[in-house]
């Protein structure tokens, strides 16, 4: 009994630490306004999440949400990795998740993709009813992702590798602004996804139902991810998620520091913002990802990694098939 009492106490230590951590670092960088802005619209999403209103995700065995899609290269990794033999980073993630490429069907993975670019949404279109045609279920989301619900943000096309950021600082060749609503990530996982109705898998029937996520957002992780955390999203529903934290990249160490608003009314002055050194960035990231891979209660495998072969694609947009020559795969 008494080692029983002794592991009790060292297991509630533990949590309660990491729950410090946590509190710590969202105080320190200026995200506790957002988390506790954001608990009243947690408390009005509740009877939603619960309810048997349909979700998006009803009927996909597996999940993939493609956070940041850009031009959709990591849909086409997925559904047709043969085309693509350099993505070995993105095909090894899939395999490592989905089971290998010769015994999953791209039937059992439904894609959702975040990208805010109107200069993609035309590309995104034609994948979704290719695909489609197929049987395969690709749904684009023309709209940013944010720690927050409602309104809009302004992105700008920086007309460089960059191509679209939230930073007007981060503007070289030019500096077009564009103004597109985003959505709250958290709310949006459990609502769409969490508690889906899953279906008897088409392929592979040893590997359990999935949601596995890609980030790659251009610095706006350091808001969304502990959001997902404290939301209890990136613990509870997301079983793999690969990214990076763009603070080990040399080519835009040029972009750093980075500067974030608060989500408080009451703010004025110089604390509208918060800023973030890469040295901190790459210390809280460490922290973050630490503090998942040792709670128990955390079934999230993050691969600190992303996959930028291919940027510009380079293969044939896929070919949109008639009724009569359509297949499920």
């Amino acid at each position: 009994m008494g080692k029983l009492v002794l592991a009790s106490f060292f297991a509630v230590a533990f949590v309660a630490a990491v729950c410090l951590m946590q509190f710590e670092a969202i105080n320190m960088y200026g995200l506790r306004e957002t988390h506790e802005s954001q608990s009243k619209i947690d408390r009005q999403h509740t009877s939603a999440v619960v309810s048997t209103k349909p979700k998006l995700a009803d009927d996909c065995y597996h999940v993939f949400l493609d956070v940041g899609s850009n031009i959709g290269n990591h849909v086409r990794f997925l559904y047709e990795p043969q085309l693509y033999p350099k993505a070995t980073v993105a095909r090894d993630f899939f395999e490592k998740t989905f089971g290998p490429q010769e015994s999953r069907a791209n039937g059992d993975v439904c894609v959702f993709s975040f990208e805010p670019n109107p200069d993609h949404y035309g590309r995104h279109e034609h994948l979704a009813k290719a695909y489609g045609s197929q049987g395969w279920r690709y749904t684009p989301i023309h709209a940013g992702v944010s720690h927050r619900a409602g309104g809009n943000i302004t992105f700008y096309h920086t007309g460089d590798d960059l191509g679209f950021t939230t930073k007007k600082s981060n503007c070289r060749r030019e500096c077009r602004p564009e103004h597109v609503p985003i959505i709250r990530l958290a709310d949006w996982i459990q609502q769409e996804v969490a508690g889906r109705r899953i279906p008897q898998p088409i392929g592979d029937d040893t590997i359990q139902p999935r949601v596995v996520m890609k980030m790659d957002v251009e610095f706006m992780e350091y808001e969304i991810i502990p959001d997902l955390m404290l939301s209890g999203v990136l613990c509870g529903t997301i079983h793999s998620m690969m990214g990076e934290f763009h603070h080990d990249v040399g080519m835009i160490a040029y972009l750093w520091p980075m500067t974030y608003k608060r989500n408080t009314s009451e703010s004025s002055g110089n604390n509208d913002v918060w800023l973030l050194e890469r040295k901190k960035a790459r210390e809280i990231s460490i922290e973050w990802l630490r503090m998942m891979d040792h709670n128990p209660n955390c079934d999230t495998i993050f691969s600190m990694k992303d996959d930028e072969s291919y940027r510009n694609d380079g293969m044939d947009l896929p070919t949109i098939l008639s009724q009569s020559n359509s297949s499920i795969a």
